[in-house]
């Protein structure tokens, strides 16, 4: 697998393929004040790396994003649908913030194909 993990500050994300399908797992912090101009080339490349596999989207141990990371993460999930990746989304539904922006998330991802959000 080519896919490099990605480290910014107090964020980071790892990449880990499994038996069935690659982990893409967010951690730490997203503060950056325009996340969009450094997430969109990294996750596009991801997008196009693994076309056609399944993934996971595990956003569970996120501590913090603001709401600039929200459209990265929107466009990243539009691309995997598109790029015909059976994609699973995990959050912490028990962190409220997490819930507050993931519910939303949920319900954009109703018309994409191939797409699950689950709060765990």
């Amino acid at each position: 697998m080519l896919v490099k993990e990605f480290k910014v500050d107090n964020f980071e994300i790892k990449v880990s393929e499994q038996t069935d399908e690659v982990k893409i797992q967010w951690l730490g912090r997203s503060e950056a004040r325009n996340p969009a101009e450094i997430l969109n080339p990294y996750l596009d490349n991801i997008a196009n790396q693994l076309r056609g596999k399944n993934i996971l989207i595990d956003y569970t141990k996120l501590e913090f994003m603001n709401s600039s990371t929200v459209p990265p993460i929107i466009k990243f999930i539009k691309s995997c649908s598109v790029n015909g990746m059976i994609t699973n989304v995990h959050y912490n539904k028990n962190l409220e913030w997490q819930s507050a922006s993931f519910m939303p998330l949920k319900t954009v991802c109703i018309i994409l194909k191939n797409v699950i959000v689950t709060g765990i």
